[in-house]
């Protein structure tokens, strides 16, 4: 909490002194001319400041005036008007100090809540990963390769074989894979095992392409 911001305007002390403020502040000045002599600073009764008039450019003289100065002043002030200002000023100072409090209530409640909601967003944030990680664990095996991934391994095969449509030798090279990859379409075979194939795929394209010079050889 900042000194001044349990302070009293000069004016709203005057107010309830009932006096005009320029003669409190003239008052304050000649105990500040006091104070200044003994060297005795005065900033613990109050500080000087200035505010403005809405409206104008011009910036005014004020004090900020703490509890213990109203006190100095109430002891300056005798007999009804001293009774009435020091009631009125023990109130306002007692009215201050709860909004500050529950100002400062609410700031720590609004932190303790924001913190409270960062611990629950990252343990949910930690949850959904690891679920999803569980879930790509659990059930990796039954996603299916896509349109894309079935036409890249075609693309392969083909590649591989030279050729650009489907002929004999591209079916036996994929009998071959279901064969060993124990499955009878591209869509059985589950995308990671599909994608871990690559060397089966191979050996099977290799053992086709092996099989074409013997099969030059015969027919001559």
């Amino acid at each position: 909490m900042k000194e001044l911001e349990n302070r009293l305007s000069s004016r709203e002390v005057a107010e309830m002194m009932e006096v005009e403020h320029k003669h409190l502040l003239r008052k304050i000045e000649r105990i500040n001319e006091d104070f200044t002599k003994s060297n005795i600073g005065f900033s613990k009764y109050w500080a000087e400041s200035t505010y403005k008039v809405e409206g104008q450019l011009r910036e005014y003289k004020e004090y900020k005036i703490s509890k213990r100065g109203c006190e100095f002043l109430a002891h300056k002030t005798t007999g009804e008007k001293g009774n009435l200002f020091t009631d009125k000023y023990m109130d306002r100072f007692e009215n201050m100090k709860e909004v500050i409090t529950n100002n400062q209530l609410q700031i720590q409640n609004s932190e303790i809540t924001k913190q409270i909601a960062e611990i629950v967003q990252a343990q949910l944030n930690q949850n959904f990963e690891n679920c999803i990680t569980n879930v790509d664990n659990k059930y990796s095996q039954y996603i299916r390769p896509t349109a894309l991934s079935k036409t890249q391994i075609v693309r392969y095969i083909k590649g591989r074989l030279g050729i650009e449509k489907a002929n004999d030798e591209y079916e036996l090279v994929k009998r071959r894979i279901m064969i060993s990859l124990g499955a009878k379409h591209w869509q059985d075979i589950p995308i990671e095992k599909l994608q871990a194939s690559l060397r089966v795929i191979d050996e099977c394209i290799d053992m086709i392409k092996k099989d074409r010079p013997y099969q030059q050889q015969t027919m001559f």
